[in-house]
């Protein structure tokens, strides 16, 4: 299944997740607090194969019912994914969903994808809709398995359990419905590497997402242009809480001490350019005081805080004013 074709058909989720991580997700001060993985990590993990690189997951309510989300629909920057995917899917995120978690596992010449939204949905509903689509209607497993081609490529839906709705690749959803049963050897809560990144995002963030990029190409999730330009990155860690702002942090860990000391040197480089950038803008900063950027080993953390007020700045004063 191709990567253009996952993000598309699955942008409501896409852009939540990416929103907030390319936005800079959560960050606590001082070290992470770990997160206690079998109380507070997703019920959905269970459907994840042990072999995924990148897991992500977001609290849509929490993010459907933010300040910071009107702030951003006042900015109106143009994000359409939400209703694309109530256009393919017939689910509304704002009313129809409380979570969503999605992973990308390894293939021969790309990654598959497979989303996970738990709420409410209306089983007769979606198969309708799926009809009209023209979706395949098939049993598999005891579960009703709607296929359908977008852009060339399958793209499968199915409920794997009463309010858990299974989207993505047609064997990435059949194989979280086979790992609808007890056997937690064969799904991500078996990857000791993984679990041990989610164990750094921290507990009682609106969003978090972890990857691992060892043994692997990571071009297959980042773009090349940006990896030729910093050190080999061996695993990422991102974690975050939305309220009436937005706080940020990304851990980013390399392969050995020195390629840690290296892109500590590159994004510090960056900063500063962005510090020169910023200066002639005192309102901002709010946000250049709380940028911090510590290495330690071969990790490198960065964060910052968006505040309110900073948001307030990039709504149009028109919009502020009332008619």
């Amino acid at each position: 299944m191709k990567v253009n074709t996952q993000y598309v058909l699955l942008a409501g989720a896409g852009v939540i997740i990416v929103g907030l991580i390319a936005g800079g997700i959560a960050y606590t001060q001082g070290e992470f607090q770990a997160l206690a993985v079998t109380q507070s990590a997703p019920d959905e993990l269970q459907y994840i194969p042990r072999n995924a690189t990148l897991v992500a997951y977001a609290n849509v309510r929490d993010v459907m019912v933010s300040s910071f989300r009107d702030r951003l629909r006042e900015l109106d920057l143009g994000f359409d994914g939400q209703q694309q995917f109530r256009e393919e899917t017939g689910i509304d995120l704002e009313t129809d969903v409380e979570s969503v978690i999605a992973t990308l596992v390894p293939d021969v010449e790309e990654p598959s994808g497979l989303v996970l939204l738990n709420g409410q949905f209306d089983a007769q509903r979606l198969e309708s809709l799926a009809r009209e689509h023209g979706s395949r209607v098939e049993e598999y497993s005891g579960r009703r398995l709607f296929t359908r081609v977008v852009d060339d490529a399958e793209v499968s839906m199915s409920l794997v359990e009463s309010g858990v709705l299974a989207v993505g690749a047609p064997g990435m959803v059949r194989g979280a419905i086979d790992l609808s049963g007890d056997d937690v050897d064969d799904n991500v809560t078996a990857n000791e590497r993984l679990m041990g990144l989610m164990s750094q995002v921290g507990g009682g963030n609106t969003a978090w997402a972890v990857a691992d990029f060892e043994g692997m190409d990571a071009t297959l999730y980042v773009p090349e242009e940006l990896l030729s330009q910093v050190p080999p990155i061996a695993a990422m860690a991102v974690s975050g809480r939305v309220n009436g702002g937005l706080s940020a942090s990304l851990t980013v860990e390399t392969r050995n001490e020195q390629s840690g000391q290296d892109l500590h040197v590159v994004v510090q480089g960056l900063v500063a350019l962005a510090r020169l950038q910023i200066e002639s803008r005192p309102n901002l900063r709010g946000l250049l005081d709380s940028v911090q950027l510590v290495q330690a080993g071969n990790s490198v953390t960065l964060s910052f805080d968006l505040l309110p007020e900073i948001l307030d700045l990039a709504v149009p004063e028109s919009r502020d004013t009332p008619p």
